[in-house]
Parts: C-alpha cells; structure tokens; sequence
C-alpha cells in the first residue's frame, strides 16, 4: 500500500455519469471494467478513460484474514477499494454490502475517472477485532494509465461495408471499435417469452494471440438489443486481425445460430505502428 499526499483536487466521483464525446457514431461507450477474481488475477476490460465510468469488480476471497465476528458472534468486516489520480489523496469506497449480517456480499463499484495520467487501484481488508490486510501488488499498487477518448484511434465498420480507420494504431495503446449492427442480421434469434437471445462480439488477434473484448451490444428492452462502441487496449506487437462473431439461440427451437463478419474468412487487418 503506497502513501498519497492529501490533496482537495482528487474529483473521482462514485456513480458518475460520463458526458464525454467521441470521434465515433454511437450515443453509448462500453464502460471499462476491472475484475480482481479469486485466483489473484487481473483482468482489464477496456482501458481506463477520462471523463468516463470505470467498473470495478472484486472477489474478497483474495483478502481472506480478516473475518473478525463482533459480541452477537456474526460475521463484521469490509473490503474497501483504493483509487488516486496521480498520486493526490485517494477515494475509498466500500465494496462489501451488509456488514455486521449474517450476509456480507461483495459489490461493484462505479467511478466516473477525471482528467490526469495515471490511475492507482489498491484494497483493504479489515474488521471489527482490528485485523488489516492488504491487496495492493506487492505495495507497488494496481496502475493504469489514464487516456483522453479524444486522442483513441478509431475502427468504423459502415452499415455500407467500408471500414474507415481514423487516427494511427498503435502498440500498447487503445483503440475504439464502432460497428454498425446493420452489418450483423444472420442470428436475430428469439429467446424465452421473445426475449433477445443475440450477441455480437468482436474478435481480435495480435500477431496471432487472442486479445479479450467487450460486446458491442447491450439490452435496451426485453426483446431488443443496442449497439456499443468499445474501447480495447491493444497489447504490444505488429499486426492487428478483426473479425465479428454473431451467435444466438432459438429458445423454443432448442438450436444455436453463429454467423460471422471476416472479409470473407480473411478478417480485417491492420498494422500496429
């Protein structure tokens, strides 16, 4: 656990709405997530923007030592997440609802991320005897660096099939995906009472090695689904592939549906500056 200076500017507000435009065509942005699972891992969903919300899920399984029970001998201890922007004095916010019941469970948090460079994550465990423990990379904390949307490179895929490229690609930065879901009709699949049972996922390769990415879909109603930009933060390497996958399932005809948008099985290449 790092020491930050105490400082009246740290502007992260919890449950924040982000209100920052961007180069592509659609009113929504897949927020960006960070998950902290059980097996000490860190999984990035995206990449941390300025102006915009960023997911924060944790299993506190990692933080196990402190389960102190109080006087009526129920469970009483929290799990509080950590957040500075460059190093000024940090936000902390709880991520354990119904301590001091028989139910303590774990919670996401949301936080809208300001203007600054970089980002520090880091967790505490304690409870009601005093116990402390920290999740916090070895006192190096969680570190992420903080990009402006307007600066990201973008990938358009038209509802007329022409794929315009605004900005340059670069290794080991983000780049925002826009996909017209037009594009994307083979599986429109129907599942229980009519509900939308589709999904469109972007595919992506970095000189042949997966790279994880959000759908660029949500629900709006019961039976209909939304398109989402996405921001994915390109790893290091030379050559970039996409393609889309389009999958569903008919509920009452017990069958699956997967189509594919890949040039023709050749999928969309780029190369990474």
């Amino acid at each position: 656990m790092n020491t930050h200076k105490v400082s009246s500017v740290l502007l992260l507000a919890c449950l924040g709405v982000a209100s920052a435009s961007h180069a592509a065509q659609s009113d929504r942005l897949a927020p960006a997530t960070l998950r902290f699972p059980a097996n000490g891992n860190l999984v990035a969903d995206g990449a941390v923007l300025s102006g915009q919300t960023l997911n924060i899920e944790y299993d506190p399984i990692r933080l196990s030592q402190c389960r102190g029970k109080n006087s009526n001998g129920v469970e009483d201890w929290t799990v509080q997440v950590f957040l500075a922007i460059d190093g000024e004095a940090p936000l902390a916010l709880d991520m354990i609802e119904g301590r001091g019941t028989q139910f303590p469970y774990a919670v996401p948090r949301n936080v809208l991320i300001p203007d600054g460079k970089r980002l520090d994550v880091w967790f505490k465990a304690s409870d009601v005897n005093g116990c402390v423990q920290w999740d916090s990379n070895q006192s190096r904390n969680y570190a992420f660096t903080i990009h402006r949307l307007e600066n990201i490179p973008v990938l358009s895929f038209n509802a007329n099939w022409q794929v315009e490229q605004t900005g340059e690609l670069k290794a080991g930065q983000p780049v925002l995906l826009h996909y017209d879901l037009a594009r994307a009709t083979g599986c429109r699949t129907g599942g229980y009472h009519g509900s939308a049972s589709w999904d469109v996922t972007p595919k992506l390769r970095v000189d042949g090695k997966a790279v994880a990415a959000q759908s660029i879909t949500f629900p709006i109603y019961w039976s209909s689904r939304g398109q989402q930009d996405v921001v994915i933060l390109l790893p290091q390497g030379k050559e970039l592939s996409i393609w889309f996958e389009n999958s569903g399932y008919e509920y009452y005809a017990g069958r699956s549906c997967m189509a594919y948008d890949s040039n023709f099985g050749k999928n969309y290449n780029f190369t990474l500056n």
